[in-house]
């Protein structure tokens, strides 16, 4: 198996941290993303870009510290990756630690940059795009392929048959174990499932936006992912600007809908996870977490008191037909 190409020794002026071991805990679940054999934890942890400032890496290094020391194997990677950029720029120490002494026990998804000066002059999703984003992230974040690699938003003027002869190419080169999308429409996704099957390649995974209405744009997505056998990982949005956005904002469980009397819902809603001895935010995941096809639910911990708060919802998965009925009266 090939390994990561990262420094032995830390720069020169960096005190040395001790690594993090990986620990399996029993409150720890790990679920198939869909028919795939590709196994991930039940909460995904989101990262981005290292921030600039110096008490907000250390609360972030000391996130990562935690997920891995509660059994949280996926890492989902932000897109805003540039060329020069290097692990050091992005990938949080314990992470990187991590990934020099268990590789093969760590999942990494990510999806291609975006935005300027990504993808707009080659075309979002063509295999120009695909290709050149795929090398310059494996080069940027040192390490010689990812477990998933998921498009991001689909763009009709690009034929998906381009896109997916793109993504089985990475896969034949070694460059990507599995494939996905992310914020894709039913339809295109389908379509993109069935083009795959010609290179005897799954689409193994979707991400979407989720909230405790369900994925965010088109009815039916998760039966249709269940039918295709692609399993679903849940992104619960977050706001970066609440001063807590673990517990008292309202964003990251409830969407606002124009039809919707969003005060008397949300109190209803705060009732059920009241009741349920959680916030609603853990009420999301635990929502999220009991549809049959979402693998795994994608959130963003600035801080270890955040993730914690997110992996405390993992003991509470089951809803009683109660809970079901005012929850769903409650949503729109």
């Amino acid at each position: 198996m090939l390994l990561p190409r990262f420094m032995s020794t830390p720069q020169k002026g960096s005190r040395r941290m001790q690594c993090p071991s990986l620990t399996a805990t029993p409150s720890m679940l790990y679920r198939p993303l869909g028919d795939s054999g590709l196994k991930v934890s039940a909460l995904t942890l989101r990262l981005g870009p290292q921030p600039e400032d110096r008490h907000a890496i250390t609360s972030r290094h000391d996130a990562v510290h935690h997920a891995l020391q509660h059994g949280v194997t996926h890492y989902t990677l932000a897109p805003q990756l540039a060329p020069g950029r290097t692990s050091g720029n992005f990938l949080p120490q314990p992470l990187q630690c991590q990934l020099r002494r268990q590789r093969g026990e760590l999942v990494l998804s990510a999806h291609p940059p975006y935005g300027f000066p990504w993808p707009e002059h080659i075309g979002l999703n063509s295999r120009k795009h695909l290709t050149a984003a795929l090398d310059t992230m494996l080069d940027n974040l040192e390490i010689d392929y990812l477990d998933l690699y998921c498009p991001y938003r689909y763009d009709p003027r690009i034929p998906l048959t381009e896109t997916a002869t793109a993504l089985a190419d990475a896969v034949c080169r070694g460059k990507v174990l599995h494939v996905g999308v992310a914020a894709w429409p039913l339809a295109p996704t389908r379509s993109l499932a069935v083009l795959l099957r010609h290179y005897d390649i799954p689409l193994t995974a979707h991400q979407s936006a989720f909230s405790l209405t369900g994925p965010e744009g088109d009815d039916g997505l998760l039966d249709m992912l269940s039918g295709t056998g692609t399993g679903c990982i849940a992104h619960l949005p977050h706001r970066p600007d609440s001063p807590t956005p673990c517990r008292s904002s309202v964003t990251p469980a409830v969407p606002c809908s124009a039809d919707w009397d969003h005060s008397a819902d949300v109190t209803a809603l705060s009732r059920v996870a009241s009741a349920r001895g959680q916030s609603l935010s853990q009420l999301a995941i635990s929502w999220a977490l009991q549809q049959p096809a979402v693998a795994s639910t994608a959130v963003t911990a600035c801080h270890p008191s955040c993730l914690a708060h997110h992996l405390q919802a993992l003991a509470q998965l089951s809803f009683t037909p109660r809970e079901h009925a005012t929850i769903s009266q409650h949503t729109p």
